[in-house]
């Protein structure tokens, strides 16, 4: 089994506006000189790299197919380099300028093995490894820089009015991510790096960009500028934004660690104030677009537009098609599974029967769909000195745009920080070999969960207390089969983690329970 090297879903480094401490190394940043072969394999090695899961039926497809570059007028200069795989990806790289020259596909085994100037009988670097290289990319952006190459599209720089200048300050890595490569840079702003990319509008780009327009006092790291590729013919595509640093955070999810081993009790009254937070940014996202400033805003009936509409029971139906197929899918008994999942192989129609009872008990009373964070988790969070701010709009990196960018039920989002704070309780547990209270857990959903229906709109979520403990049950068990398939696929030792979550659900609301 191929594991991709990612962080668990409810632990993934935070990202941008993170985390203002000390850099991590990144992993693999040199590019193998050589053939296509070497390259393909130096690609398969990077965390940001999409290693598709066995077990689902994927091939590697990791095989270069085409590479062309964009020189950047910068100091040091560099060049932006897109890279087609085999599997139909394509990933971002940074290298040096002269080590990048635009290249025909047929002539990729040569331009792979270019030299950086100075660096002889080395392998040129890719520039996610060099702060100062992204700083002046992150400069790029800032000044509104263009470059152009007939064979790729140009590439821009954008920064809106009003935001906050770059500083002055020295650059520095971020630790590694899963999709993206971040850096601070100017001392005062974060400038996020993606390296899987799809043309199309970027989910972290236009809520970025509502979020300045409509509601700029929201929780969030505030976006100040992007850059994109523009082709001669076909959609652009986002290669990276750059957000306000928040100062002086802490992630969450260290945080959240940190308290369970020290002061679980303390950490209730910052779990309440989460969940405002959380309430804050719906109550954005499901404001009205204001000066048709993202593509989302061309059509408000459009299921990717801002505000929000009556969440539709097909919406409902397709996500209880989807627990069910993926239930079957991962709890086959036919199928050779970690030991771990033993507790649950063979339970799959318990486990669509439980999703089908959930959205039949629910029934009309479903709220509504606005554009939500989709990928949440205390890893999306960090705490700075004004608070909880949450990061990171890219939505499920595997998952196709038009998906991440659909607008759903905002108990979605509420329903992934529930499964993270179990996954802290757990960690917790498997790390300290040391159980917490039995009562601390419910007591930690309590908060959360009091200190969002407090401060929600109350309009975004179903109108009786019933059917959101219904609703939320039901985004819960999508949630934790995604865990299990993710675990099942990339860390095997850890799918005890989710299959306690999903046997309590199992136990909680089988026949002849109090549920």
């Amino acid at each position: 089994m191929t594991a991709r090297r990612t962080a668990p879903p409810a632990a993934q480094t935070a990202g941008p506006g993170a985390v203002d401490a000390g850099a991590s190394d990144p992993v693999g940043t040199n590019v193998p000189a050589g053939d296509t072969a070497a390259l393909a394999r130096w690609l398969t090695e990077q965390r940001w790299f999409a290693t598709p899961d066995p077990a689902a039926g994927g091939e590697s497809g990791s095989g270069v197919i085409a590479m062309a570059a964009v020189e950047l007028e910068t100091a040091p200069a560099i060049a932006t380099v897109v890279i087609d795989t085999a599997s139909g990806d394509r990933y971002q790289l940074s290298l040096p300028a002269a080590a990048a020259i635009e290249t025909p596909p047929t002539a990729l085994a040569a331009a792979s093995g270019r030299r950086a100037p100075g660096r002889a009988g080395r392998p040129m670097a890719d520039l996610g490894s060099d702060p100062d290289a992204l700083d002046a990319l992150g400069r790029f952006v800032a000044e509104g820089g263009t470059a152009a190459n007939p064979a790729l599209g140009t590439v821009s720089g954008h920064w809106l009015p009003g935001a906050t200048p770059l500083g002055t300050g020295p650059a520095r890595l971020l630790g590694a991510e899963q999709s993206n490569t971040s850096a601070v840079v100017g001392g005062s702003h974060v400038l996020k790096l993606f390296r899987r990319l799809q043309a199309g509008p970027h989910p972290e780009l236009e809520v970025g960009r509502h979020l300045a327009a409509a509601a700029p006092g929201t929780p969030v790291a505030r976006l100040s500028g992007w850059y994109e590729l523009a082709p001669a013919r076909g959609e652009v595509t986002v290669l990276g934004v750059v957000q306000e640093l928040v100062p002086g955070a802490l992630d969450g999810w260290s945080l959240v660690l940190g308290a369970l081993a020290g002061d679980p009790g303390g950490l209730l009254h910052r779990l309440h104030h989460l969940g405002s937070a959380l309430a804050a940014l719906h109550d954005a996202l499901a404001l009205p677009a204001t000066g048709g400033a993202t593509a989302a805003d061309a059509d408000p009936e459009a299921p990717e537009s801002f505000g929000a509409t009556p969440l539709g029971a097909d919406q409902v139906r397709q996500i209880v098609e989807g627990v069910a197929g993926e239930a079957s899918r991962l709890l086959a008994t036919s199928i050779d599974r970690p030991a771990g999942l033993a507790p649950v192989v063979g339970r799959a129609d318990q486990v669509a029967d439980l999703a089908r009872s959930l959205a039949a008990a629910v029934g009309d009373d479903l709220g509504a769909a606005i554009r939500h964070h989709g990928d949440l988790h205390l890893g999306q969070t960090v705490v700075g000195p004004d608070g909880w701010v949450i990061l990171d709009f890219e939505g499920e990196p595997n998952r196709p745009l038009a998906e991440r960018r659909r607008r759903h039920s905002p108990l979605r989002d509420v329903a992934g920080m529930l499964r993270s704070i179990a996954y802290a309780a757990a960690t917790h547990r498997r790390a300290a070999g040391v159980r917490l209270s039995p009562g601390w857990e419910p007591a930690a959903r309590a908060a959360f969960l009091d200190g969002y229906l407090a401060a929600v709109e109350p309009s975004l979520v179903p109108a009786s207390a019933v059917a959101i403990r219904r609703l939320l049950t039901l985004f819960e068990l999508e949630k934790v089969v995604y865990e299990i398939g993710y675990e099942v696929a990339h860390r095997p030792d850890w799918v005890v983690l989710p299959v306690g979550g999903l046997r309590a659900l199992l136990d909680q609301h089988a026949p002849g329970s109090a549920s």
